[in-house]
């Protein structure tokens, strides 16, 4: 298994509230995007520290009898410390990340979501799929209330989070297992990536015939061409 990330604060943003990390243990890789929730405070902050606390968390804890039930009690975990951290200091009050991660084992890689960063993979006949589904409020708008898309959009914004790490302590945690035999890559985005590059203009990179590194430094540098609005950070993992 090959692994990569990147990540570039885009055109227009002061900082980069988007942070990435890989981490393997013995056989096993995690990996994990978080992007600040925008407009809250210190959400660089809050992005690094879930980052942080679920790869020492997978570190130490691991517990690979039941991987759902300990990812999502690992996410859990995280969520809790971003909470402690914001009620300590007066200005990290409010600051909140979305999260996905996966959990690479033997033969099934587990995903967990939280928010509107996004797993996709590249299934075995070259297509591209997107694995979670979006906590967004225009999101549930449309799966729930049956309203079309264009139409939600003109009243509520793509990017308002209806789910977040560090927002309340009861926090619903998406959990996902693929067959390792069914892609050969996944990808982790921030929706710097996602809201603003196609997916076939996605997919077509992730097919091409470059390296690894290579095809992640293309997918940020098409988001920096779409106008490089948002933090974009990019996790591939190759098999």
């Amino acid at each position: 298994m090959n692994n990569i990330g990147a990540s570039d604060k885009g055109l227009l943003r002061k900082s980069n509230q988007d942070c990435y990390r890989i981490v393997s243990k013995d056989n096993e890789i995690l990996t994990v995007v978080c992007d600040g929730i925008g407009g809250n405070r210190a959400g660089d902050v809050a992005s690094s520290l879930a980052a942080d606390v679920l790869g020492t968390y997978f570190k130490n804890n691991y517990m690979p009898e039941d991987v759902g039930v300990w990812y999502n009690n690992a996410v859990q975990i995280v969520n809790k410390a971003v909470l402690h951290k914001s009620s300590e200091v007066e200005e990290y009050k409010g600051m909140g990340t979305t999260l996905v991660s996966a959990l690479i084992t033997e033969n099934t890689t587990y995903i967990a979501n939280v928010g509107d960063s996004r797993a996709y993979i590249l299934t075995k006949d070259q297509n591209l799929r997107q694995i979670t589904n979006d906590h967004t409020v225009l999101n549930e708008l449309v799966q729930k209330k049956g309203i079309e898309y264009d139409v939600a959009a003109q009243f509520i914004g793509k990017n308002v989070i209806s789910r977040a790490i560090g927002i309340a302590d009861d926090l619903q945690v998406d959990i996902y297992d693929i067959d390792n035999r069914d892609y050969d890559i996944l990808l982790l985005c921030s929706d710097g990536l996602h809201g603003y590059v196609d997916e076939n203009v996605i997919k077509n990179i992730l097919v091409g015939q470059s390296t690894l590194e290579t095809k992640c430094r293309k997918l940020i540098d098409e988001a920096n061409k779409s106008g490089g609005y948002d933090n974009v950070t990019v996790v591939l993992c190759q098999r």
